[in-house]
């Protein structure tokens, strides 16, 4: 099986591909049986120092395979879990008996260390004994249970991310590729055996599938016009502008400038689809007049002289673009001029047009229109349209009503600008507030339409949710989530466990290649605030300790080395209960690229936490203690990956850039303790719906849909716990006595909070 393709199944699915021995007759002796039980369960056991076991149906499956076979499974699927917990990679520290030894050495040892460290450009660093460690103080642990993955697996995953109804991540969109070369490599699949009609309803994913499709097709043009018609995703112009970025690689959002480079034949495509498109509207090319003058440069019409493209209505247009002066009438501008008037009345109707543009701007027009005349008649409107509302905007209304009526001490909001870099910023809610009444009731509206939604939907039969469900946010938009195995929506939040007393996070980073220029130096930095956000203590570069007992840094390392070799890694410890003794209560971990390249330029750089119950036993790195890890993939030179609370013992998730403000975010954390505080403190009050409360309202909507409280009673289980749960059947011994056994079930689906898809796709 295709390594790519069992790494997504992992990851999203913790289940594998098992590769099968090529013998017919696999009779095997009592003896052989017995060596190959050995193995595998020697194979299981192995699988535990990761975090991992496999389910019976796997030990049973493994148990039939040859022990060639076995040896092959083990070394894959090991492979596998290795990259998912970051063991595939070596860990090496400035300090090698960190943190003790960071933690006893003097302040005049460890400046003599780093000054040498720089001006030797980071290739001296100094030389220390490793001393044997203390074993891991092992804890009981819950283990992730490893199923068999089948081809409808394949399938599902597919058609979840591409059925998103919300922007994807870098993360889907490798994903996507890598299922569709799966498909196109095989002589024996048919794409359209993949591909389900009437799935793609974003239209960010709609081109980006698009896309993806045109470059395997080759230069089939009528071949693409078939497979985009059926999948129905191109019916406006500006879903061909949105195409033609994502063939030449760019935002697909439309929020960024793209440098437009199109194949001949994908130009040629480009213009059938233009051409296809009966109803001209001159609201879609002004819309985006800039870009649609620059990809015009690119397609050139004219050089498909004497064909039908350069008398074609919409080939006039374009080349009316970059000289007229005409400004046609677009429902934006019509709304600004009725809301400018304030005449409301037209200003509704125009916006009754268009469902989900009237949600985006209920708020604006409620505060502008003259309570007593207006406000009911809005309300009113907007009900009547409201089960029409896209329903990932109609859950960020009811987040935005609820921020408003539970509005911090700090009162700020954040906002998250559209685009692939997100650059998230904070200002003062200088909005006049309406009354509390009409937010109640507005959020009521919401629920209604979403029950209505909802309920067209197929029945999810007998539902278990886990409580555990309320502490994820619900994805809302992904374009610039970070990618890994564990990555979380912003505004998660997770207990830390019981018995964990220190908080060791890690960054690891390489070089981009073997060329001296090409050094990176990255930092990581941990700020310690307490519960009024201000700033105690700190742990960086220039602070190796704290002044808080027990937070150290590892020591500050300014060459990743080469791309190909192991690797650089700085740690952080933080010691939770003394972060408490001494009045603390948040940790923000930020991480800077001091060579101020992107993190996205890089080919190595990834960060992660563990959670460990004692600070000096066990390796420095522990794959079973390591609680998240991802890559860093942003277009920034910083981040705010994560924000632990010691007080209630929980980690919220960000996963943010350190640009803001439309300011230069310098690189230390000295410089930034300001703009810091003033995102991290209104991201962490901000309100959010979260996984569980959707999932039952998706629920209670339905009919044929039942919550049942004994997850053993259930047709599919939200939980993070993925045991099959057990029924009790009775039957006759050879006796003829009753005898009752515990059966797993294998009727019922597991959905945990990995499966970002499936929420995306058929939940949101």
């Amino acid at each position: 099986m295709n390594k790519e393709i069992n790494n997504i199944v992992l990851r999203r699915k913790n289940k594998v591909f098992l590769l099968t021995d090529k013998k017919e007759n696999n009779k095997k002796t009592a003896k052989e049986f017995k060596e190959k039980f050995a193995a595998v369960t020697a194979f299981v056991k192995n699988l535990e120092a990761y975090g991992y076991t496999a389910s019976a149906d796997m030990f049973n499956t493994m148990l039939g395979l040859d022990m060639d076979t076995i040896k092959r499974n083990y070394k894959s699927v090991i492979s596998l879990i290795k990259e998912q917990t970051g063991a595939d990679e070596t860990y090496n520290v400035m300090y090698p008996n960190f943190p003790q030894q960071v933690i006893e050495m003097d302040d005049a040892d460890l400046f003599y260390n780093a000054i040498v460290h720089y001006f030797a450009n980071g290739e001296i660093i100094p030389e220390y004994e490793k001393d044997d460690r203390f074993p891991l103080f092992l804890r009981d642990k819950k283990l992730k249970v490893i199923e068999l993955a089948t081809e409808n697996d394949i399938k599902d995953i597919f058609n979840n991310i591409v059925g998103s109804k919300t922007s994807i991540s870098t993360q889907d969109k490798e994903d996507i590729s890598a299922i569709l070369n799966y498909y196109y490599e095989d002589e024996n699949k048919d794409i359209r055996d993949l591909l389900l009609t009437n799935t793609i309803t974003h239209k960010e994913v709609g081109a980006f599938v698009c896309a993806e499709l045109v470059n395997r097709e080759g230069k089939d043009i009528l071949n693409h016009m078939s497979l985009l018609s059926n999948l129905g995703c191109i019916k406006t112009y500006t879903d061909i502008l949105r195409l033609a970025t994502a063939l030449s690689c760019g935002d697909i959002s439309l929020a960024e400038n793209t440098k437009f480079k199109l194949k001949k034949y994908e130009r040629k495509l480009i213009m059938n689809l233009l051409i296809s498109i009966n109803s001209l509207k001159d609201e879609d090319l002004y819309a985006y007049k800039n870009k649609w003058i620059r990809l015009c440069e690119v397609i050139h019409p004219s050089d498909y002289k004497n064909s039908f493209y350069t008398n074609s209505k919409v080939v006039k247009k374009l080349r009316e673009l970059g000289y007229s002066d005409y400004k046609p009438k677009t429902f934006n501008s019509l709304f600004t001029f009725y809301m400018q008037s304030k005449d409301i009345a037209n200003a509704v109707n125009l916006l009754k047009t268009r469902p989900t543009m009237f949600a985006r701007n209920l708020d604006f027009v409620l505060r502008v229109a003259d309570k007593e005349k207006y406000t009911d008649y809005v309300i009113d409107e907007f009900y009547s349209i409201a089960s029409s509302v896209a329903s990932p905007v109609l859950i960020q209304l009811i987040d935005f009503y609820n921020q408003k009526l539970n509005q911090s001490k700090f009162n700020y909001n954040v906002y998250m600008p559209k685009g692939n870099t997100l650059k998230p910023w904070v200002a003062d809610n200088k909005q006049p507030n309406l009354d509390k009444a009409l937010y109640y009731n507005i959020i009521a509206i919401c629920d209604i339409a979403l029950a209505n939604i909802y309920s067209n939907r197929p029945a999810l039969g007998k539902v278990y949710i886990d409580k555990e469900f309320k502490n994820f946010a619900i994805p809302s938009s992904q374009r610039s989530a970070s990618s890994g195995a564990n990555v979380l929506t912003r505004y998660s939040h997770m207990p830390i466990l019981e018995d964990t007393n220190i908080i060791r996070s890690f960054i690891w980073w390489t070089n981009n290649d073997n060329d001296r220029s090409s050094q990176i130096d990255v930092d990581l930095s941990a700020g310690i605030y307490d519960n009024d956000w201000k700033l105690i203590d700190q742990i960086s570069y220039t602070h190796l300790k704290g002044t808080t007992k027990n937070c150290v840094h590892s020591g500050d390392i300014i060459n990743g080395g080469p791309a190909d070799g192991n690797g650089v890694t700085e740690c952080i410890d933080i010691d939770i209960n003394e972060v408490c003794k001494n009045k603390g209560r948040y940790i923000v971990f930020q991480i800077f690229n001091f060579s101020k390249i992107p993190f996205s330029k890089m080919s190595n750089c990834r960060f992660g936490w563990m959670e460990r119950n004692d600070q000096t036993s066990g390796k420095i790195f522990e794959p079973l203690t390591v609680k998240n890890l991802y890559e860093i993939n942003s277009s920034s030179t910083a981040c705010i990956p994560v924000i632990f609370d010691c007080e209630e013992k929980k980690y919220i998730w960000l996963d943010i850039n350190g640009n803001y403000n439309n300011q230069q975010f310098l690189n230390n954390l000295e410089a930034n303790v300001g703009t810091t505080t003033l995102l991290c403190s209104a991201m962490v009050d901000k309100c959010k719906s979260n996984l569980y409360d959707i999932v039952l309202k998706n629920v209670l909507a339905n009919k044929d849909s039942i919550l049942v409280a004994n997850r053993n009673m259930a047709d599919i289980i939200f939980s993070n716990d993925t045991t099959k749960p057990v029924i009790k059947e009775v039957y006759v011994d050879s006796e003829g006595n009753e005898v009752i056994k515990e059966v797993e079930r294998n009727d019922v689906d597991i959905i945990t909070t990995n499966n970002l898809d499936y929420f995306m796709s058929n939940i949101i």
